[in-house]
């Protein structure tokens, strides 16, 4: 009995020990910043959804008088809205569908297949992650311009067409110059899969009759 109540009596008094052990361990501080961290990130990202929220039902910016009424929602939801709608996903998923299929091009060209200078190669496919969109946009907007762009000026000097040979801002222009930084990003992820896996199992499937 007394060794049970003594032991009941000291328990308590190893809580504030433990405290300052989980001090000295850093766990609290951590904790704290980590707390600080969420609710900083949750006011960055939720204030500005809710202006962006209170805007759009509100006739008028924030802090200004105004009434609350769905009459942007209704300027929004019209045909040309629709039509641009469409084109933007349109162009996502032709971007989307030739991106998947030259990554798995390279990467298979890459990491299944002896050919020369694969190093080399897989630099180059990748050499768009350093090069801001923002100038390959802009080098393109010279190049590939209808009017003025050195490659339609060199076509008509050569042929004495009047027509351009290259659009940048067509649909396929658009589709061309997010092609060159999608490709990029798929390939990172098919080549490690194809890096993993195993040629004995090719190998294997072989010996039983499966083509190549």
């Amino acid at each position: 009995m007394t060794s049970l109540l003594s032991r009941q009596i000291e328990r308590p008094a190893l809580a504030p020990s433990s405290r300052l052990q989980g001090l000295r361990d850093g766990k609290l501080p951590r904790r704290l910043a980590v707390a600080a961290l969420i609710l900083m990130l949750a006011f960055l990202s939720l204030y500005p959804l809710s202006m962006l929220l209170y805007g759009s039902l509100h006739t008028t910016p924030p802090g200004i008088a105004g009434s609350f009424d769905l009459s942007g929602y209704r300027q929004v939801l019209t045909w040309p809205t629709a039509v641009l709608f469409a084109n933007t996903v349109g162009i996502s998923l032709l971007k989307t569908i030739i991106s998947l299929a030259l990554a798995v091009l390279f990467g298979w060209i890459i990491a299944r297949t002896n050919t020369p200078a694969r190093g080399a190669l897989e630099v180059l496919i990748t050499l768009p992650f350093f090069v801001p969109p923002i100038l390959t946009a802009m080098a393109w907007g010279m190049l590939g311009n209808p009017q003025v762009g050195v490659i339609n000026l060199a076509w008509r000097w050569i042929t004495g067409s009047d027509n351009a040979l290259v659009n940048i801002y067509s649909y396929g222009g658009v589709v061309w110059h997010m092609l060159q930084y999608s490709t990029p990003f798929l390939f990172l992820f098919v080549v490690e899969a194809f890096r993993a896996m195993d040629p004995a199992l090719e190998e294997a499937s072989r010996m039983c009759g499966a083509s190549q």
